[in-house]
């Protein structure tokens, strides 16, 4: 491994993020070890104070989503999140008639691109780094741990050999002592020349080098245990992050979430019929929508919580006098209460300043070990000149003069020079193994570049990335309108009219009859065309409720719920079409109530009209019995429902008619509330002035419960029902076929037109 010499650190970018608003909290990392609770509450009070202020810019947009949608479209339009309502035009090109549904879709679809952008860039490079932030912590506490076990190793060696060697000392010091005191009593009749002075010297050295000899490497030994627990404290950690896992699940659930709301939108834009269309809504309202909101709220509160990380991140990093994590794990040090003169701080000190020993008051970590190698040194040396002092003399007739056994002594200086020279060689061992410049090399790889500088990058990338998708996820929900269909009326609406003033029925007349209530007379035409050139009717909401919403121009007659109950209530408004024509032949004409109050009066689509002067004999299909054109299976599914009646009918009234199939107009008139209703009407101009079919229903009643009541002659007064309390639904038919003749001699019907009106009481 390398020998980094100075931290390479993004000192810029880790400054900046430091730099953000605590509202005067302390922003010092060394705060929080504090022994004083008040200070270290006030740096986790800024970290907070930071949070929530991400968090709450979020929240404000989330609050202005739910006003804008309890406001309702009538007073934020689109910004409601309801469908877009393109206002009534004479051309199919509903986007140009509104610029703002291209321009949501486009948001939209830039928004979930965008996400799916950051997703990637969260999931690589956010949580990438961070992976390899952890990865590389391991790795150092992995080097480390093996440091720590090799110096811990060769210092219990040395310890060994030093507590042998300090029962020697003792017995070799009482020897030289004994000895010492022979030649100064022998001293006036031998000259032993410098054996005196030699083994003077050398009892001072061995007897000061006793107390280092009786243990007192313990307190490096436990130094080196609580490091070695450390590493492995950490190494564990890393080991249960497995940000692998984590990684590719968020990748996954971050990209896919964005891509179904994006596939939403390419099948609302599709062009139809689209296929499954309830279980698409239904799974983009209550799955998808849902979905992406909780991702995005996840988001953000995630967004707050890395904001809080990547500010310890950034405090620890640029914290102390020299903004560096160096100065910051001495600052934490001292606010633990740490002794300065204690070997732990010594070493971390030490370690920290990239091992120079300039300017440090107490001293390298290592210092007492040093001078025990050097005291050992000292006695050795002393060891040797007592041995040449006493071989340069004559050692017998020395004996007999002090009358005391040199060579004893000799050996005793020899027992005690051999366990010395081990002590020496161990020390000299334990020293190598903890050199300050692997060791520092291992600090500056995981305080510097994984903590640091890889930390740091991938804490900064999640929070720019979750910030991003955020803010992408609620501009996507602010334009969720662009995921449903556009409410506005369909390219039919040109065969739907409105008529000043129709041949028998006189809309002043009408006027004057329904006391006060506008009437408006609609006249539904074919003009000859085929199924293809009719265009398919719109679906409101995507569930069947088909209605018009906007009236084309300005209408004096028209009177708006100025409070509707609910969303369907707002979508189901009255409509008109003005500049009327004259009536043409092969077309019904008809007038119908319109008030306001909950209740529409609607003519969705008509499919296909008789031609002039054609005729044939295509059976009536009733509600109440089966056409032999239809399977049982259709049948069934035709009596479902009064709206699926209606669209099923067309199914089965499919087969066999062509333009010129010969039909009857079915108008079906429902209300919303048991409000009885009433229907007037004409026959056409021209040669087939029959095949008029007008159905008055309850939407109380069940359809299929309801019998025809058929009325061979055009009636002269308005159709009502029996009573105005009365449930029950009539059915007139005029036709100018013989009444005896069976119904399926009648003429094919194929239109679905839904009509809904309400007369007063």
């Amino acid at each position: 491994m390398s020998n980094p010499t100075a931290a390479t650190i993004p000192r810029i970018l880790r400054e900046r993020f430091r730099s953000g608003p605590r509202f005067g909290y302390s922003n010092t990392f060394s705060d929080y070890f504090s022994q004083d609770d008040d200070v270290a509450m006030d740096y986790v009070k800024g970290l907070l104070a930071c949070g929530l202020f991400i968090l709450s810019m979020f929240l404000c947009w989330v609050l202005l989503l739910l006003v804008f949608k309890c406001l309702g479209r009538k007073k934020v339009g689109f910004l409601s999140g309801a469908p877009f309502h393109a206002m009534a035009s004479n051309t199919d090109n509903h986007v140009a008639v509104n610029p703002w549904i291209s321009r949501g879709r486009c948001i939209v679809a830039f928004s979930c691109g965008a996400m799916f952008i950051f997703a990637i860039l969260l999931t690589t490079v956010g949580l990438g780094n961070i992976d390899v932030t952890t990865t590389t912590i391991g790795d150092g506490a992995v080097m480390g741990f093996d440091y720590f076990s090799n110096a811990q190793g060769t210092l219990v060696t040395a310890d060994q050999y030093m507590r042998a060697a300090a029962s020697t000392r003792d017995e070799v010091v009482a020897e030289l002592i004994q000895f010492l005191g022979a030649l100064r009593d022998a001293k006036e009749q031998y000259d032993a020349g410098n054996v005196e002075e030699a083994a003077r010297i050398t009892i001072q050295a061995t007897d000061d080098l006793g107390d280092f000899l009786r243990g007192h490497l313990m307190e490096i030994n436990r130094t080196l245990m609580d490091g070695q627990q450390t590493c492995v404290d950490v190494k564990a950690t890393t080991d249960e992050i497995n940000l692998r896992g984590v990684q590719w699940g968020v990748g996954l659930v971050m990209t896919i979430v964005p891509t179904l709301l994006l596939g939403c939108l390419w099948w609302t834009v599709s062009p139809p019929p689209r296929k499954h269309q309830q279980q698409m809504n239904a799974c983009r309202t209550w799955f998808i929508v849902p979905l992406f909101s909780l991702l995005v709220v996840l988001s953000f509160v995630l967004c707050s919580a890395i904001c809080i990380a990547g500010l310890v991140n950034a405090d620890f990093c640029s914290g102390g006098e020299d903004l560096s994590p160096d100065s910051t794990i001495l600052n934490v040090l001292i606010e633990q209460g740490s002794d300065p003169d204690g070997l732990e701080f010594r070493a971390i000190e030490y370690l920290v300043r990239q091992c120079d020993a300039f300017g440090l008051v107490r001293g390298t970590p290592l210092a007492d070990v040093e001078g025990l190698k050097r005291s050992i040194n000292s006695t050795l040396f002393d060891i040797g000149s007592l041995m040449e002092e006493i071989t340069a003399v004559d050692t017998v007739a020395l004996s007999q003069q002090v009358g005391y056994n040199v060579t004893v002594v000799q050996l005793q200086l020899l027992r005690l020079r051999q366990p010395l020279l081990d002590v020496l060689r161990h020390l000299v061992d334990f020293i190598h193994s903890l050199a300050c410049r692997p060791i520092y090399a291992v600090y500056h790889t995981v305080a510097h570049k994984a903590v640091c500088t890889e930390s740091y990058t991938g804490l900064f990338w999640v929070f720019m990335s979750l910030i991003w998708i955020s803010f992408f996820g609620l501009l996507a929900l602010t334009f969720g309108s662009a995921l449903y269909p556009v409410l506005v009326p369909e390219p039919f609406l040109w065969d739907l009219e409105l008529k000043e003033k129709q041949e028998g029925v006189d809309e002043q007349d009408c006027n004057n009859q329904l006391d006060g209530n506008h009437v408006h007379s609609f006249r539904a035409v074919s003009n000859g065309k085929d199924d293809s050139d009719v265009a398919p009717v719109h679906q409101l909401h995507d569930d069947h409720e088909q209605a018009l919403h906007d009236a084309k121009g300005d209408n004096s007659n028209l009177k708006l719920d100025k409070e509707p109950d609910d969303d369907h209530e707002q979508i189901l408004q009255a409509a008109a079409i003005e500049n009327a024509r004259e009536p043409e032949p092969n077309g019904a004409t008809f007038c119908s109530v319109k008030e306001p109050a909950g209740f529409v009066a609607d003519i969705v689509n008509v499919e296909s009209m008789p031609n002039e002067g054609e005729a044939t004999e295509k059976p009536l299909i009733d509600p109440t019995h089966q056409s032999p054109q239809e399977s049982g299976a259709q049948f069934a599914e035709r009596g479902h429902s009064f709206d699926s009646q209606v669209s099923n009918s067309q199914a089965a009234l499919g087969e066999g008619s062509d333009e010129n199939t010969e039909g009857l107009l079915k108008a079906s008139a429902r209300a919303i509330s048991a409000v009885p209703l009433r229907l007037e009407g004409t026959p056409s101009e021209g040669e087939n002035e029959h095949d008029v079919f007008f159905s008055v229903r309850d939407s109380t009643a069940d359809p299929r419960s309801i019998e025809p009541r058929p009325s061979w002659e055009w009636p002269s007064s308005p159709i009502s029902p029996p009573s105005h309390d009365s449930e029950q639904g009539v059915e007139a038919v005029y036709s100018g076929m013989d009444p005896e003749e069976e119904a399926s001699d009648l003429p094919q019907v194929k239109v679905h037109s839904i009509f809904s009106g309400r007369m007063p009481s």
